[in-house]
């Protein structure tokens, strides 16, 4: 009976001995029980054999695995280097295209002899702005149409030149002149709609939606910037559409360069304006 029990304990020790877990003293109580006990000197023997078998299938499963799970990494890698490179090219092509438009946009802002026409419709209102600037001299008009009194149209004319500074505001009711220093907000640098610094560039490709687009026979690119759009000429840089969605307004906008003349700007005619502080 006692035998019985001290090789259950020794059973349940050979695990662990064949780990080589236990310590000094309960391995040489092992051992000296292995010596004088066959059949717990059997079992050890059938264990550390099945071990010796199962230990190159176990390493084989546990490389399977190393080696599965490594190709998953690669293709996971090789996944995001793809698109890596893919948005890296999407974002060289806008900054390319950017970069571009805003280099042909400040050749027409160094322009001194132009046109610019824009008009666009907002609050039951219609409105045309143009201007014609030639060197040192501009002549701005501005004109509203109201929809619900078609009667009535607004109509200011700003003047500058070295000599003078004239604004002429026009209506049903009154002919007003004053020379404040009143210049329409319409100038070739307000309207190219390209950023020009590097940062503003690099901020514009990782943000904008750039199209090519085709508009009234003109090749374009279109940009969508927040709720915006605005088609660009691909030939001059400059905008010639622009779409707020937010104020449910479209703007449609010409241009001329080189063709405005001494006759275009002109000292207004001032016959019948009433001069105001």
């Amino acid at each position: 009976m006692e035998k019985k029990k001290l090789c259950n304990i020794i059973k349940d020790l050979l695990p662990s001995y064949i780990e080589n877990l236990t310590n000094e003293e309960t391995n040489s109580f092992i051992e000296s029980h292995i010596a004088d006990c066959s059949e717990c000197k059997e079992l050890l023997e059938n264990m550390q054999k099945e071990i010796e078998v199962n230990s190159p299938k176990k390493e084989e499963k546990n490389f399977k695995y190393i080696k599965r799970y490594s190709q998953k990494l690669k293709i996971f890698r090789n996944i995001l280097l793809i698109i890596a490179l893919v948005f890296t090219l999407i974002i060289a092509r806008r900054f390319i295209i950017i970069n571009d438009l805003s280099n042909k946009a400040m050749i027409a802002e160094s322009k001194t002899n132009y046109y610019i026409k824009l008009e666009f419709y907002l609050n039951r209102k219609f409105m045309i702005y143009e201007k014609y600037n030639k060197d040192e001299i501009s002549l701005a008009i501005k004109k509203i149409y109201y929809i619900d009194n078609p009667n009535n149209v607004e109509e200011y004319i700003n003047y500058i030149s070295d000599k003078e500074n004239l604004n002429l505001v026009k209506n049903m009711q009154n002919k007003n002149l004053s020379t404040f220093d009143k210049d329409i907000d319409l100038d070739v640098t307000n309207y190219t709609a390209i950023f020009h610094t590097l940062p503003e560039k690099l901020y514009c490709a990782l943000t904008t939606n750039i199209q090519n687009v085709t508009l009234s026979g003109k090749k374009c690119y279109l940009l969508k910037i927040n709720n915006t759009e605005r088609f660009i000429d691909a030939e001059t840089g400059l905008i010639i559409k622009y779409i707020d969605n937010d104020k449910n307004k479209v703007t449609d906008y010409h241009y001329e360069f080189d063709t405005v003349t001494d006759e275009d700007v002109e000292l207004p005619d001032t016959t019948g304006f009433v001069p105001i502080d």
